[in-house]
């Protein structure tokens, strides 16, 4: 993983500017540029471990854009697969992104405000509240203007 060399598995929902903007295509693969490289932190971590949310939070306090946990969920129990899932979205920012491997899955992500965005690569992106919950503040802001105190 480190190395940064991927299948070719482009998610349509992804234009490909940005692709061909940080990737180098090859025939069966495409890597990223090498000032990409040294934008990406590499570190082992026990994500089971009760001190993981709180040392992630220290190292990237901004959240994550991107998680990768590819084959990671498929060596653990499902409570461990939902609680290093929960970790996962917390540290994801806004928009952010999850991958996940193939043969893994997120049993409920809109109870963890994801959704899926390529079911193929198993990419999952973070739904911010407004999204979640669309009208709730503008509703009762314009309900409050129309029905004045009477709310």
């Amino acid at each position: 993983a480190s190395y940064g060399s991927y299948a070719k598995v482009m998610p349509s929902s992804i234009p490909q500017t940005p692709w061909s903007k940080y990737f180098i295509d090859r025939p069966n693969a495409i890597e990223p540029w090498q000032i990409l490289r040294h934008m990406v932190e590499f570190m082992p971590m026990d994500l089971l471990s009760k001190s993981a949310p709180f040392l992630l939070a220290n190292i990237f306090p901004g959240g994550c854009d991107v998680i990768f946990c590819r084959n990671v969920l498929i060596y653990m129990n499902r409570e461990a697969q939902a609680r290093v899932l929960s970790l996962c979205a917390d540290m994801l920012s806004p928009n952010g992104l999850l991958v996940l491997g193939t043969g893994e899955t997120v049993p409920r992500p809109s109870a963890l405000a994801l959704e899926m965005i390529n079911s193929k690569a198993r990419i999952f992106r973070k739904i911010t509240k407004r999204e979640a919950l669309p009208c709730s503040a503008d509703l009762l802001s314009k309900s409050s203007s129309y029905w004045g105190s009477a709310l």
